[in-house]
């Protein structure tokens, strides 16, 4: 999904009259076979298409590519002008092209170092014995919360807290997978494609597992069944996705992979909301990459959808795509010729809202593609065993929207560019209570509209009340999430195209008006001129008395959940010195929120792209 396409846009065409090498786009959004080949056969996929060296190409060819360092091919792709291009690839796919390319070998900054391994790596206890953050919501409300004795943090206490230690991500520009907190444990992945299990009052690395493509969303951890433990010889596992459509399985104390399944086999499925585990099942969103790469290239034939999957072995239980029917070739084509496929799009975000009680899963999708907007920009509810939809409430109708595509110009696609107005942000469930006595429950998301909503649950969605935060746009309104705490939900606003960006907003559960608006606080990257923004586009956290909020301007700070006043801040727009040894340094606060467990705070800065600054680490705070 785009926060700020024209940015995106217009980086892509700087770098191609630099140092083009843009075929390497999202036509690599199919990585399980990119990985699977050899450096020939990468370049011929992928690149090829800019850099044969035909007349009147700007992008150099393969014979010049051979003279440049491998290392600067790398960093191309990785942090420099081409990190757009090379935003779908793992890190070991930019290194593969690189070596072809070049003749040359890498440093392998993938492969731990031995000084940042932990000593041992002791049985891993219980964790319902320790603070936990299990998953990006923390529970199946997705409210974002932590009590505040699993916090081991409060109001009072918040201003102590300190950096304890910073983790880096190698080859990576972006911090984008939320960490979750288990055994004393931290679970998290990288945009590299390497998914770490580290120890969260060190940082040092108990093992690293090796991905086929990225990994963004928060990973959950399952206690197996008695079954599954003794055909998996382990109590736990750690459950997560990729961007390349998978879903892995791994032994939480040791990191050995218990299954692997390709959930979609689009070439550009990805797995960008983190699944909810519920029981024996796990719900996995799918969305994808761009869908329009190149000029010409046909349009649009993904479609999103949610699975159940079985946790002890991962079979597919249902999958159900929130278009029901496949893209048919359309009438209209592209200037080039190329045909139309729709209705297409109706992607999903963000993490599934699970409602035992019903025995439903919701979930948003985002805007349509091509063709008719079915589905999409809506609510949707799924029968939780058979996967069937129960009802859907469409929040904005006709957003027909492809990236790259726009109404005054026609030279890549002929399809109406609309607002733009996905749903990112995960529902999360809440409690209100009633004028006549009692409580009900209610949906409450937020959209990139700028619009948060309350709906009815045992009224097929029906709109409650709904409360403006901001202008919304491509860049903004709610982005990547919310949280809820006692009879108030806070929304952050993002608004980046807005004269006047973020902004953090309380509002009453009961009647969806506001108790409080907190304007972001001064700009913390000075002189820097790109991605200087006080936009918060990021999720947020809240415990009792506090509340974590980050900003694209690299600010991360803490708020009274009380009146929204300032408790304590820290710039992370700086380089750091990391456990791993890895370079690292600190950028925009855009994708996961904070996660708060055990008297720590742990959260990501950096995100290289849509309006973004590049960074890859993970930082750890702690108030003792």
């Amino acid at each position: 999904m785009s926060l700020f396409r024209k940015n995106h846009l217009l980086m892509c065409c700087l770098a191609v009259l630099q140092f083009s090498l843009c075929a390497l786009v999202y036509a690599a959004g199919n990585n399980k076979t990119a990985a699977a080949t050899g450096g020939e056969q990468l370049f011929s996929q992928h690149c090829m298409g800019c850099h044969s060296g035909f007349l009147g190409s700007r992008a150099p060819s393969k014979q010049v590519l051979a003279k440049f360092p491998p290392g600067s091919i790398v960093h191309a792709l990785t942090v420099g002008l081409m990190r757009v291009q090379g935003s779908p690839l793992s890190g070991e796919q930019r290194r593969i092209i690189a070596e072809y390319l070049t003749g040359k070998k890498l440093d392998n900054n993938l492969v731990l170092k031995p000084q940042s391994k932990c000593k041992d790596n002791p049985a891993m206890p219980d964790p319902e014995g320790e603070p936990q953050w299990n998953g990006w919501g923390n529970g199946l409300a997705n409210a974002s919360f932590q009590s505040e004795k699993n916090a081991g943090i409060n109001a009072d206490s918040v201003k102590d807290l300190k950096l304890k230690w910073a983790f880096g991500f190698a080859d990576s520009f972006s911090a984008w997978s939320q960490p979750v907190v288990a055994s004393n444990r931290i679970f998290v992945g990288s945009q590299a494609g390497i998914f770490y299990s580290l120890s969260a009052p060190t940082g040092c690395a108990f093992w690293q597992f090796k991905t086929e493509a990225g990994v963004r969303g928060a990973a959950s951890i399952v206690e197996f069944s008695k079954q599954a433990q003794i055909q998996h010889k382990t109590r736990f596992g750690v459950l997560f996705g990729d961007m390349s459509g998978n879903v892995y399985a791994l032994n939480a104390a040791t990191g050995k992979l218990l299954w692997k399944v390709r959930v979609d086999a689009h070439p550009k499925a990805r797995i960008t909301g983190s699944p909810t585990l519920f029981e024996d099942r796990y719900f996995v969103p799918m969305s994808s990459w761009s869908t329009v790469g190149e000029p010409g290239e046909d349009c649009c034939t993904f479609r999103g959808s949610l699975s159940a999957l079985d946790v002890s072995t991962g079979k597919i239980l249902w999958k159900t795509y929130t278009i029901p029917e496949e893209a048919r070739l359309l009438d209209n084509v592209t200037p080039q010729g190329k045909p139309i496929w729709g209705p297409a799009g109706s992607a999903i975000w963000s993490p599934p809202l699970v409602d035992a009680k019903r025995q439903l899963v919701y979930a948003g999708t985002g805007n349509s593609y091509t063709g008719a907007p079915v589905n999409s920009d809506s609510m949707i509810a799924f029968d939780m065993k058979t996967g069937s939809i129960r009802w859907t409430r469409q929040l904005t109708p006709d957003d027909v929207w492809v990236p790259g595509c726009k109404n005054d110009d026609a030279s890549r696609c002929q399809v109406h560019s609309g607002p733009n107005f996905d749903i990112a942000s995960p529902a999360m469930m809440v409690s209100a209570k009633q004028a006549a006595g009692g409580e009900r429950d209610l949906i409450v998301v937020g959209q990139k509209s700028g619009v948060a909503y309350a709906l009815d649950p045992d009224q097929k969605g029906a709109i409650v009340w709904q409360y403006r935060v901001g202008e919304g746009g491509t860049g903004g309104g709610i982005v990547w999430g919310s949280a809820t705490l006692g009879a108030t939900v806070y929304f952050p606003l993002s608004d980046m195209t807005s004269p006047v960006p973020g902004g953090l907003h309380a509002v009453s559960i009961e009647t969806g008006q506001a108790r409080w608006v907190a304007a972001p606080g001064p700009l913390l990257c000075g002189s820097i001129r790109y991605g200087c923004n006080a936009a918060q586009p990021v999720g947020i956290s809240v415990i009792p008395g506090v509340l974590f909020a980050g900003s694209v301007d690299g600010g991360f700070r803490a708020y009274s959940s009380e009146n929204g006043s300032l408790l304590w801040e820290y710039d992370t727009n700086k380089k750091f010195q990391t456990v791993n040894g890895v370079a690292a340094e600190g950028g925009s606060l855009i994708g996961s929120g904070p996660t708060i467990a055990g008297g720590m705070v742990f959260v990501n800065s950096g995100y290289g792209t849509n309006g973004g600054r590049a960074g890859n680490v993970l930082l750890a705070f702690s108030i003792h």
